[in-house]
């Protein structure tokens, strides 16, 4: 009679699961950070404030200067597009 020797590739789902039973310091999927999280990032409302009124000025100035720039072209934007 001859003995009959089988070799099974190993299981990497069970070696994996006793891993992370095993040693779950070393193994186990899912890492937690605690961190302190700061949700002040804003500047303070005044501070905001300016900043607004700036980007409305600077909006305000953009919009004459184009102003200008059309009439000086000659280009009539309130006039109705074809086909309206």
């Amino acid at each position: 009679m001859t003995e009959i020797s089988k070799h099974y590739p190993p299981d990497t789902a069970a070696a994996s699961l006793w891993l992370r039973n095993r040693q779950p310091a070393l193994w186990w999927d899912k890492v937690e950070i605690e961190e302190d999280v700061n949700l002040n990032v804003f500047p303070p409302k005044e501070q905001l404030d300016a900043i607004y009124l700036a980007a409305m000025a600077r909006a305000t100035e953009r919009a004459k200067m184009l102003i200008g720039r059309r009439e000086r072209l000659g280009i009539d934007t309130d006039a109705s597009q074809p086909g309206d």
